[in-house]
């Protein structure tokens, strides 16, 4: 092969190299600008070549995706609490199936029967009134927004006093030998409803 043939050959293959570096640092110019949404040229950052995001930064892809899934996890958590079926209703529910069984202390019951179970009326006393407090603080009540924080403050310190007369009580309770078993399995729901709903209200 003569000189002059290699020289050609050579300068093609250069001619090449630079085309294609040339393109590819166009396509990864313009692939980081689309999805950064902003100018992006930085051909010495290797992640800038392998398209990786900066430190720190999303792709706004990503952060719309991120956007959305939280505001449909919102709307399902909100869902789980006041709609059709959610933790309101079934309290709701509960109360009710309370009201219908007309739950009276038996008439040759001990006093300290008598006594644990009127902790547990006063406890159902309080869990109503948190639940209604907590009603007046939901999304679709009326009211400012300072209504609802003091309405949810005063759900808090029923459910409160709720939990508080339930812990102290049902253990003695279930160790009198006349102990009721539905009276002790229904003061076991309530607490379970009431620790539920006091968590809501605790959290910041």
């Amino acid at each position: 092969m003569n000189r002059t043939r290699h020289g050609g050959i050579f300068k093609m293959l250069l001619v090449l190299v630079v085309v294609g570096s040339l393109g590819a640092f166009t396509w990864a110019t313009i692939t980081n600008s689309h999805r950064l949404g902003q100018w992006s040229c930085h051909p010495l950052d290797a992640d800038w070549w392998m398209l990786s995001n900066p430190a720190g930064s999303q792709d706004p892809a990503s952060q719309t995706t991120l956007v959305e899934d939280a505001k449909r996890l919102a709307a399902k958590a909100e869902d789980q609490l006041w709609g059709s079926g959610g933790l309101i209703e079934r309290c709701e529910g509960w109360w009710q199936s309370q009201l219908s069984r007309h739950v009276e202390t038996a008439p040759g019951a001990s006093q300290d029967r008598r006594q644990y179970e009127q902790r547990f009326a006063d406890a159902e006393a309080a869990f109503r009134s948190g639940l209604d407090a907590y009603k007046r603080a939901g999304p679709h009540a009326h009211g400012s927004f300072d209504d609802k924080r003091a309405a949810a403050a005063e759900a808090k310190t029923h459910f409160q006093r709720t939990s508080e007369l339930l812990t102290a009580n049902i253990p003695p309770y279930e160790a009198l030998a006349d102990h009721d078993t539905s009276r002790a399995h229904a003061a076991h729901q309530l607490l379970d409803y009431d620790r539920q709903l006091l968590e809501l209200v605790a959290a910041p």
